[in-house]
């Protein structure tokens, strides 16, 4: 069971790095395109579709992954890898940092 927890996590963590260069990509390429266009940063902040977009999600994305490692090495850090409320703490702030700013409009 621990060599298969341990396969999904390092997994897990993988995609979710992946994931993360893949938005980082295409977050800058559309700033590019705004940029080209002259658009201000004051009118990227006034809309909230662009906002979300360029801002607010990949900031959580990003925060999410970073709570997901923190999770991931105190899991290990321990000999008896117990779990412990920090480590559960951990967990659901990485989940909950990747569902507030999730597109479900997408869906």
């Amino acid at each position: 069971m621990d060599f298969f927890f341990r396969i999904v996590l390092n997994f897990t963590a993988f995609i979710i790095l992946i994931q993360i260069f893949i938005g980082l990509l295409l977050m800058f390429l559309h700033f590019f395109s705004l940029f080209k266009n002259e658009v201000e940063f004051v009118e990227i902040f006034k809309q909230k579709k662009i906002r979300f977009k360029l801002i607010e999600h990949p900031i959580m994305m990003i925060l999410g992954f970073l709570f997901f490692i923190l999770f991931y090495k105190e899991l290990y850090k321990n000999q008896h890898q117990k779990i412990t409320y920090k480590v559960l703490f951990l967990f659901f702030l990485s989940v909950l940092a990747f569902i507030i700013r999730f597109p479900f409009n997408l869906i």
